[in-house]
């Protein structure tokens, strides 16, 4: 997909920043509130509407250029200092609660929860409190052991077995264990669903193409077919870790008791020896279910992908296989496909156009968009992962988008990058959350349109997004260094209104 970029002019300077350079540090914080603020004069003439919570309206780009103020109403502290560390953010996975612990006496969960990926303990299913069957004012942290809360393995090297796949004798790599301890880094999260009357043959009255897609038909397969809702159907944390590398997490609903909503299964683990111990700490899925993306901050800009992480369901045209299973993540195929620019790579966000979006220690990039757009000489994304495959190396070229880069040449740390809706976010080090909508025109090509959304947070280290609060979620650490139990948890609207 080609990208139209809003283009944002600046004469900053644009210097790298070094560390341990005080005069460096203030050039890049003015360069960094330069782009900023030039985006604010880019759309300070559109009108916002009103937000999520169908009372809040966006300030005024002028009277308020750095968007939301954390300090001032309607930004809140949901969670004070004292329970999280340095939390790379959350994800909020839609079970079949109604009521914390099937109890109307406490709080609502609007139907899920939210699984918080915490540094301090790891990754668990916060338990909401609050006033009987209304909103949650807080959350609880569960006992942090299975299955409310789960560690990845430490691997140490590997070896190789003979496995059955299908019909098939196939020499599977697996990992040697020594410990289960890992904390998981960013995460990601995808709920297949099955809408039966969309599977094949059913195809629209007046095109004539079938109605099915990639994810309804992965979703099917894993269902056998019988219609199932995101609340009821398994959800899937694909996560990161240091230690090991990519691994695949079920999280399906609890058959009982006070426990409510989905809990965790145990991690199963990639071991492609392309993803195995490459210290990654960014897992991104793709919304069809087809790719599953993943990158280190600590160990270079390389990104890597597995392919059908969670098995190949089949044409979406074609009836689906009526004894799928999905299978061991030991036999899922990984390869490099290409790299970020710059050092490492400090976050990755799935875009609703399709296109994978990779923050590196500099700027943004994404993988070649369209032939015309590189003179016809470089393949494409997603085709460039295929190749990828096919070649058993990279195939995928990035190019730097200047204006999820906050502007042409701008140099600017990454401290979270996330996707929600057609949204993307960026939280800036020394700098404010960006907003970027993304719209698909007729013609396949992006738009980005950006602009500043929260200003005077403390250090971010993480972003998400709550349905049981209708929240944005902004995980702060004041004392920028990790300390232990410092982080807050910021709540904001979800203003995602941009025209």
């Amino acid at each position: 997909m080609t990208s139209k970029l809003v283009s944002i002019s600046t004469s900053v300077d644009t210097a790298a920043v070094r560390r341990n350079s005080s005069s460096r540090t203030v050039r890049r914080i003015r360069q960094i509130a330069a782009a900023t603020t030039a985006l604010t004069f880019v759309l300070q003439n559109l009108a916002w509407a009103t937000c999520s919570d169908n009372v809040t309206q966006f300030p005024d780009p002028v009277a308020s250029p750095g968007g939301f103020i954390f300090g001032s109403a309607p930004v809140t502290t949901f969670m004070g200092p004292g329970t999280f560390t340095n939390t790379m953010g959350s994800v909020w996975v839609p079970d079949t609660s109604t009521f914390e612990f099937n109890d109307p006496s406490q709080p609502a969960t609007g139907g899920g929860h939210d699984w918080v990926f915490d540094q301090g303990t790891t990754t668990c299913k916060m338990f909401d409190v609050g006033p009987a069957q209304g909103t949650p004012t807080s959350w609880a942290i569960p006992t942090v052991a299975a299955p409310d809360c789960f560690f990845l393995p430490i691997v140490r090297g590997s070896t190789t077995i003979a496995l059955t796949v299908g019909n098939q004798l196939q020499q599977v790599q697996i990992g040697l264990f020594q410990g289960i301890n890992g904390v998981p880094q960013r995460n990601d999260l995808i709920t297949p669903t099955c809408d039966p009357t969309l599977l094949a043959p059913a195809t629209d009255p007046v095109t004539g193409l079938p109605l099915n897609t990639p994810l309804n038909q992965l979703g099917c397969s894993i269902s056998h077919g019988v219609a199932t809702d995101a609340a009821h159907a398994n959800s899937y944390l694909f996560t990161s870790g240091i230690r090991s590398g990519l691994s695949v997490v079920l999280l399906a609903n609890t058959a009982g008791g006070i426990d409510v909503g989905k809990v965790a299964g145990g991690p199963d683990l990639y071991t492609s020896a392309t993803v195995l111990n490459q210290k990654i700490d960014t897992a991104v899925i793709s919304r069809d279910g087809r790719f599953l993306f993943g990158a280190s901050s600590k160990n270079g800009p390389n990104v890597y992908a597995c392919l059908n992480p969670l098995g190949d369901p089949g044409d979406p045209s074609q009836p689906i296989d009526p004894f799928y299973v999905v299978p061991s993540a030991a036999t899922v195929q990984c390869v490099q496909i290409g790299n970020a620019q710059q050092s490492r790579v400090l976050g990755m966000a799935y875009g609703s156009d399709g296109q994978l979006y990779m923050a590196n220690n500099a700027n943004v990039t994404s993988f070649n968009v369209t032939p015309a757009a590189n003179n016809n000489s470089l393949i494409p994304f997603p085709a460039c992962v295929l190749a990828s495959f096919a070649k058993k190396g990279p195939a995928c070229t990035s190019v730097v988008n200047d204006t999820l880069s906050l502007g042409v040449g701008i140099k600017a740390e990454t401290q979270a990058f996330v996707s929600h809706g057609d949204y993307l976010y960026r939280a800036i080090k020394g700098g404010p959350i960006a907003q970027f909508k993304l719209a698909v025109d007729s013609t396949g090509a992006t738009t980005v349109t950006p602009r500043n959304y929260a200003v005077n947070l403390p250090n971010v280290t993480g972003i998400g997004f709550s349905n049981t609060l209708n929240a944005m979620l902004a995980y702060g650490d004041p004392s920028g260094i990790g300390a232990p139990g410092t982080e807050v948890v910021v709540q904001l609207p979800i203003c995602e209104d941009i025209p």
